[in-house]
């Protein structure tokens, strides 16, 4: 946590540094976000709870309208229920690698200085999710992880579409809040699968709202 506090304080300065250098923002961009996840398809026998979300993207501004990004998501999963008279906390993350496209849609082709600017992504990727305790439960019982992709995980593909306002700050810095919706095919059943293993083929869908930062490098 020390290194990372002292990387983001580092790209805040050197992001105000650079705003003598330049008239425009920089195509190139480094986005940071922190929020929730609600969603996901438990077990009937649980009561699941919204957790953590939090995403990293780097993009480039190919055109005023148009551009590419890497992002990469975690999502925090948890759920309680009772299982055989016993009350079980499942806990497991998701994470995902998505490759996007970047639509600005209210670009006027630099005619105006605005403070507004309304994104929109799209992406298609992969996602795994992990869950140690029920892939030790396999170990121990000697089950054949076979599966393809990471062995033991839940691995599935990665389905993705988000709307972020971002407000003006500077050429380098803008404030973003951002709505955005994960389809994840092929998941594996229940993603609590200490509660409940439901070997049958289920679409995992997350909301994902978040606010960050948009750094222009």
């Amino acid at each position: 946590m020390k290194y990372g506090s002292l990387l983001f304080s580092f790209l805040i300065s050197a992001s105000f540094f650079a705003q003598d250098a330049s008239t425009e923002s920089s195509k190139l961009f480094l986005d940071l976000h922190a929020g929730g996840r609600i969603g996901g398809v438990h077990s009937e026998y649980s009561k699941g709870a919204p957790g953590l979300h939090v995403d990293a993207g780097l993009g480039y501004m190919l055109s005023p309208i148009w551009g590419l990004k890497g992002s990469l998501g975690y999502d925090q999963l948890s759920s309680s229920g009772e299982v055989n008279g016993l009350n079980i906390d499942d806990k497991s993350m998701s994470l995902r690698a998505n490759l996007e496209a970047v639509a600005n849609i209210s670009a006027d082709r630099g005619i105006t200085e605005k403070k507004m600017n309304y994104m929109f992504h799209v992406g298609l990727g992969l996602a795994s999710q992990f869950h140690s305790a029920y892939k030790d439960s396999l170990e121990v019982s000697g089950a054949d992880l076979s599966d393809p992709l990471i062995k033991g995980n839940d691995d599935m593909l990665s389905i993705m579409c988000g709307f972020t306002p971002q407000f003006k700050i500077s050429d380098v810095i803008f404030l973003e809040a951002d709505l955005s919706l994960i389809f994840l095919p092929m998941a594996d059943g229940v993603y609590d699968k200490l509660i409940e293993v439901r070997q049958v083929k289920s679409m995992n869908v997350f909301l994902n709202p978040s606010v960050g930062i948009s750094i222009h490098l």
